[in-house]
């Protein structure tokens, strides 16, 4: 909005004069003048008002995009680590649900990929502890980095008395590494008989071989190599 104003300034004037030795300041009157000024303020446009606001959605809908997508990027991770490091969707059950929700939602695949094909699977590792009490506690588990992994559960387990022991000082002495193979069948038809489990457990090295329902589970030095002797015949 622009436009000319007029305005009056009144403006007191002083003269110096003395007083006992003391310079001081005596009014001598009042001048009144008259100024014309202009007000102005910057123009609006309404090409301007609608960026605005066009910017505003956009950056509101940019933000709800990127906490979906870290949502489900966690849940990906999430639902391969539960899986044991599996990323394929094929097998892994829950990660193929988490992917086609994602999917529902708009979720870019290309967002969520860089999770399935990334090489930071968690690798398998082994702590031995020793307790007061002669007690030995044998941890397995996964993780990223297995180094980090070791110094913290060990730094864990000494508050409460408890020491990591150099890997095999506990394992090799006292336990047994034993595996388990199960056997699974559409029907208890396509199972052999005890006898024929129990020569191929012979065979193979198992300790022990127990039939359950609808399953032969064999148990067997971890060491050995079982898997294509039990897939024969």
């Amino acid at each position: 909005m622009n436009g000319s104003k007029f305005g009056l300034f009144v403006r007191r004037c002083f003269a110096p004069t003395y007083n006992n030795d003391r310079l001081i300041q005596v009014p001598t009157g009042l001048f009144v003048t008259k100024t014309t000024f202009c007000l102005t303020e910057p123009k609006r446009y309404a090409g301007h008002a609608h960026w605005q606001n066009v910017k505003h959605i956009k950056e509101a809908g940019d933000r709800e995009k990127s906490k979906n997508s870290l949502y489900y990027i966690k849940a990906v991770q999430k639902a391969i680590r539960d899986g044991g490091g599996i990323r394929d969707p094929k097998v892994n059950l829950t990660l193929a649900a988490v992917l086609a929700e994602a999917k529902s939602k708009s979720i870019p695949f290309s967002t969520l990929e860089k999770q399935l094909n990334a090489d930071n699977e968690v690798k398998p590792y082994v702590i031995e502890i020793k307790a007061p009490g002669g007690l030995f506690v044998i941890v397995e588990s996964r993780a990223k980095n297995t180094a980090n992994e070791r110094q913290r559960i060990s730094a864990l387990v000494k508050r409460f008395g408890c020491s990591v022991v150099p890997v095999g000082d506990i394992a090799d002495k006292f336990f047994d590494h034993i595996g388990v193979v199960t056997v699974s069948a559409k029907s208890c038809e396509q199972l052999p008989d005890l006898d024929a489990a129990t020569n191929l457990g012979i065979e193979i090295g198992a300790k022990e071989v127990k039939f359950g329902s609808g399953e032969e589970q064999v148990y067997h030095d971890a060491s050995r190599r079982l898997s294509a002797e039990v897939n024969r015949g």
